[in-house]
């Protein structure tokens, strides 16, 4: 949703008239996402870990000072960046093995609006965690890292029980995961089916 109409009208209804200030600033600042955290900067992250960044032309309307002083690992720390990159990370990890896995399965990749919901379930961190915690009566950590880590073992084990008798996930729902992660993500290419090679190799921009 990058048309600037549309984005206003997505904070007047999620936010109302004002948008997502308040009289003490934005409020969506504090946690405000990778993208956000890196403009005027861009970054490029091969499937072989290999990352680059470039700088974007702001927008005319951007507010604030914009200079070329000081190093990107100054910046990125200003930015509290560090922490989402190596969430991005981890999960364009398994995206590329989920995509290599669905690869070698040989199957349909197509998906329906049912496949769809379902993978959004999956990638649904806090869903996932509470579902697992709550059959052995385990107490959910707050810590998002172990959040995290809980998140991506459960997503790595999808990919281990669909080599079993009786899957547990269908082929489709990886697909469908796969699509909408990597939108999420910002993989390259027309298409996250398209930007995925059969080797599962793919580049991440933020």
């Amino acid at each position: 949703m990058r048309d600037s109409h549309a984005i206003a009208a997505y904070l007047r209804v999620n936010f109302g008239p004002r948008g997502p200030i308040s009289a003490q600033g934005c409020t969506v600042h504090p946690d405000r996402p990778l993208v956000c955290r890196l403009y005027p900067l861009g970054r490029h992250v091969r499937a072989d870990d290999k990352e680059t960044f470039f700088h974007l032309e702001p927008h005319p309307h951007s507010r604030g000072t914009f200079t070329r002083s000081g190093t990107i690992g100054e910046f990125l720390t200003s930015q509290d960046a560090h922490a989402f990159i190596e969430a991005s990370d981890d999960y364009f990890r398994w995206l590329c093995a989920a995509r290599r896995f669905v690869n070698q399965a040989g199957e349909s990749e197509h998906f329906t609006a049912a496949d769809a919901e379902a993978a959004i379930e999956l990638l649904d961190m806090d869903t996932m965690v509470a579902r697992h915690c709550a059959a052995p009566e385990i107490a959910e950590s707050l810590d998002a890292d172990a959040r995290r880590a809980l998140h991506l073992r459960f997503l790595y084990q999808q990919l281990h029980d669909e080599r079993r008798e009786g899957r547990s996930v269908a082929i489709s729902v990886l697909a469908a995961a796969i699509c909408l992660l990597g939108i999420s993500l910002g993989v390259s290419g027309t298409s996250v089916g398209e930007a995925l090679a059969a080797n599962g190799s793919a580049d991440q921009n933020s």
